[in-house]
């Protein structure tokens, strides 16, 4: 077997999936704490736009690391989902409103990386023409 070959299959399986695993083990131990709530920006912008900009990050991190289309959607609206869910037992609260803000942002990362891609394409076709 050759040596990139090695490579390729140690960050597909096993590099990858725990560099995932730590960012969203990161997002979820950030989201649950309560010395976050208090945080002058959290005062001046509410709790949707840390909540978007939150999984923004998270999306554009999954994009980069290689977790995309409907698995990287799927799993994204997962984690959101059991972040929401598991808050009351942090003594937060568990709204719709989060958790649409969450998806919303979600949706917007993953269609710009779409479009993007799209552009990329046609100006390589066009190049080839």
């Amino acid at each position: 077997m050759r040596e990139s070959h090695k490579c390729n299959i140690a960050w597909r399986f096993c590099i990858r999936p725990a560099l995932v695993s730590f960012v969203i083990v990161c997002l979820l131990v950030v989201s649950h704490g309560d010395r976050f709530r208090s945080a002058y920006v959290w005062r001046l912008v509410g709790d949707k736009i840390p909540h978007m900009v939150t999984y923004a990050v998270l999306a554009a991190l999954m994009i980069l690391l290689g977790v995309r289309g409907l698995l990287g959607v799927a799993l994204l609206i997962a984690v959101a989902s059991v972040d929401e869910l598991t808050q009351p037992w942090f003594g937060r609260s568990c709204t719709l409103g989060d958790w649409l803000a969450d998806l919303a942002s979600i949706l917007g990362v993953c269609a710009l990386y779409a479009l993007l891609q799209y552009i990329k394409r046609r100006r390589s076709l066009q190049m080839t023409q």
